[in-house]
């Protein structure tokens, strides 16, 4: 079987270890992380337009 890719890219981890090392539990607005290289923001302003 031969490895994936995908599995040595661990900044899904690194971006949960972020959130808990930050004692963010309940994920607490705004939000802001890197994942496969690319960097993502999320605020209150956000989440309400996504709901209308």
């Amino acid at each position: 079987m031969q490895p994936e890719e995908a599995h040595a890219e661990l900044s899904r981890v690194d971006t949960q270890r972020k959130f808990l090392n930050g004692k963010n539990f309940t994920l607490e607005l705004p939000l802001e992380w890197t994942m496969y290289g690319d960097e993502f923001y999320l605020d209150k302003e956000q989440l309400d337009g996504i709901a209308d």
